[in-house]
């Protein structure tokens, strides 16, 4: 998406996965740079807060901070 970002007007990425609980932001992942990275340039990251159907707790990678989890 970030390679695209000059030949598409790109808002948003919208990922829906599920992945191991998180009760702080998970911002020591690689794939925060990756998301830092497209909020930089106006993208905005909406990602799934979980499909693991976790009550106190959101997934990975909805957790990092660059994330806007949903």
């Amino acid at each position: 998406v970030y390679s695209l970002r000059n030949d598409y007007k790109i808002a948003a990425v919208n990922l829906s996965l599920g992945g191991e609980k998180a009760f702080t932001a998970c911002d020591t992942r690689p794939i925060q740079r990756i998301l830092s990275q497209l909020r930089s340039v106006g993208i905005a990251p909406v990602i799934a807060a979980g499909n693991n159907g976790f009550s106190q707790s959101l997934s990975m990678p909805a957790c990092a901070s660059s994330a806007i989890s949903i």
